[in-house]
Order: C-alpha cells, then structure tokens, then sequence
C-alpha cells in the first residue's frame, strides 16, 4: 500500500516518508503533494532527499529482485 508519512517537529521541520513506491513514483507523489500545498499557501523548501535502497522498496512493494530486472528489460 502507498502512503505517505509525515512528521512536523516542534520546532516547524517537516519530514516525509514516501512508502510503497517504486522507480519515480515517490517523485511524481512529492510534486503532487507540493502543488497541493502550494494551491493552500503553504510552501515547504526541499533541504535533502535520502533515496531508499533496492531492499527497502522491494520490502515496501513486494518487488524481487527477479520481477526488478525482468521490469528494467521491458
């Protein structure tokens, strides 16, 4: 399932967790998001991204290696 976390610090930081995406999913859901929030007039700068490894997705997503590579030869 795909969802997406977020955690707004005391001090005002927002951190988001982009969960279940695979390939530019997660990239397509964080412009989406940040257009929404710009449509209310809210504006989050970009500090870092932290790409996830190939395990972690694959544990989110239920991707194997296997299906990985068959999908990169389409």
């Amino acid at each position: 399932m795909k969802k997406v976390k977020a955690e707004i610090s005391p001090n005002g930081k927002v951190s988001l967790e982009f969960v279940g995406f695979a390939g530019e999913g997660c990239t397509e859901e964080r412009q989406r998001l940040r257009k929404i929030l710009l449509d209310l007039g809210l504006v989050l700068e970009l500090e870092k991204i932290t790409k996830k490894t190939f395990q972690q997705i694959a544990s989110e997503t239920n991707v194997s290696e296997k299906e990985k590579v068959e999908r990169t030869h389409w």
